[in-house]
């Protein structure tokens, strides 16, 4: 989860660094399956753009 001002770019990079992956790392990925659950303050569509342009980046 994320608060503040970068509340989207905090939440992907923990779930990124989550040890639930395993250390899998998403770089080089071909398919990617994004599911992004707001809660009371709702997300904003900048903040969806911030998530989908870090994924992609990450993947690169």
């Amino acid at each position: 989860t994320g608060v503040g001002e970068f509340r989207a770019i905090d939440a992907i990079q923990a779930a990124l660094e989550s040890p639930l992956l395993n250390n899998n790392k998403i770089k080089g990925a071909s398919n990617i399956l994004l599911n992004i659950t707001s809660g009371v303050e709702e997300i904003t569509m900048d903040e969806v753009g911030q998530v989908t342009d870090y994924v992609q980046e990450m993947v690169g």
